[in-house]
């Protein structure tokens, strides 16, 4: 499967999951190394764009290119995900869902639906798994986003 991550220039290659381990995620709490991608550009771009105001132009992004093959991607039960959505806890329920796939170690990718869009999937990636190496840096590029997204 292609996957996106977006990040700034300065991190851009780090497939640690710092970022995700210092500030959390919607699947992690702080504490837990996650790298969160999205199965395509556009919604990787919509994943970060919402993390910015209208007066905030994110820094120097870069667009960075992955493969890892579908047999390492589980995906979350749909059901499961539609009934924490619901929750008036939901954020803490995603952390919680999230980090006991992680403790579980069943598979090194989870394939989640957004949150913005929940048609569309994004893949979090269990940094810690055995098979890391799996997951296969194809190219990385500056990313070139319109202004009047930011107005």
């Amino acid at each position: 499967m292609k996957l996106y991550r977006i990040s700034s220039a300065a991190y851009i290659q780090d497939l640690t999951g710092t970022g995700a381990k210092l500030h959390g995620g919607r699947w992690n709490d702080i504490g837990t190394p996650m790298l969160y991608a999205a199965e395509s550009i556009s919604l990787a771009t919509l994943e970060i764009l919402v993390h910015f105001d209208g007066l905030t132009v994110p820094p120097l992004l870069h667009l960075l290119h992955l493969n890892l093959p579908d047999k390492y991607i589980q995906e979350v039960d749909r059901t499961t995900f539609d009934k924490i959505r619901k929750r008036k806890d939901a954020e803490f329920a995603f952390k919680e869902e999230g980090e006991k796939w992680v403790k579980s170690g069943s598979s090194l990718a989870l394939k989640v639906p957004s949150i913005i869009i929940s048609q569309e999937y994004n893949v979090i990636i269990n940094t810690r798994h055995s098979d890391l190496s799996k997951l296969e840096k194809i190219k990385s590029e500056a990313l070139d986003l319109d202004t009047r997204l930011f107005k």
